[in-house]
């Protein structure tokens, strides 16, 4: 059979079943956030679907892959059909679009804000308490909610920074290379160092301190003779 006949006998040929129906992607808002990387949607013809998988990430060798992205209500995402069915949705890609009337200020709102990103090379990741990460050109940089950089890794000059009231560290640490800090540190446990130390003020302990193996504090206490004589005056007595 010719389905391209201009027949009327073929003319009149459609799917068989409603199976048969091609559904194209379409746009749809989502309704409501399921466990499971599942959320329900309405499309933008009406139609509601419950159920429908999103992106996320997977369980390889009993460890996750991927990236779990976040997904909100009301947030517009483009919904896809295996094999053009209607009955296989699946959400391909979430849109910063506004679904209601009264959110279309947002998009304006977000580049009003965050009008330093660079589309054309950044990649950020954004959390609803205020942090992001972003990865730009050479750098990657951690920002709090108020856009101050926080950390910064600079992979052309090979350069990390730290910019936080503390930091704590739970864990065995190795660096190599030169290391400046600027501000107090504390520290709870034995230093060893091999190499020089310089000071450029007093050197304290409660204890005690010990150079060559010898502590100062029960040097002093055993070895101590007293003040020392006063040195003569005077021309110098005649060698015999």
């Amino acid at each position: 059979m010719n389905i391209f006949s201009n027949d009327e006998e073929y003319l009149q040929i459609g799917p068989n079943s409603i199976d048969e129906i091609q559904t194209p992607p379409t746009l749809a808002m989502v309704t409501e956030i399921l466990p499971r990387f599942k959320v329900n949607i309405l499309t933008t013809d009406g139609v509601v679907f419950r159920g429908v998988r999103f992106f996320g990430p997977f369980i390889s060798e009993n460890a996750a892959h991927g990236r779990a992205f976040g997904i909100k209500k009301n947030q517009i995402v483009l919904v896809e059909f295996i094999g053009g069915s209607f009955r296989a949705p699946i959400i391909s890609r979430a849109f910063p679009f506004a679904a209601l009337d009264r959110d279309l200020n947002n998009l304006s709102d977000f580049w009003k804000k965050y009008s330093f990103i660079n589309p054309e090379t950044d990649i950020i990741d954004f959390h609803e308490s205020g942090y992001f990460v972003r990865q730009t050109t050479n750098k990657l940089q951690v920002f709090d909610r108020d856009q101050n950089l926080l950390s910064e890794i600079d992979f052309e000059a090979k350069k990390l920074s730290w910019k936080m009231d503390r930091i704590e560290i739970e864990s065995d640490v190795s660096i190599k290379g030169d290391l400046t800090i600027k501000g107090n540190t504390t520290q709870t446990g034995d230093i060893q160092v091999t190499g020089e130390i310089k000071a450029t003020e007093e050197i304290s302990s409660d204890s005690d301190v010990k150079t060559g193996q010898i502590s100062l504090k029960t040097h002093l206490h055993q070895y101590n003779p007293g003040p020392l004589p006063p040195v003569p005056t005077g021309p110098p007595e005649p060698s015999i």
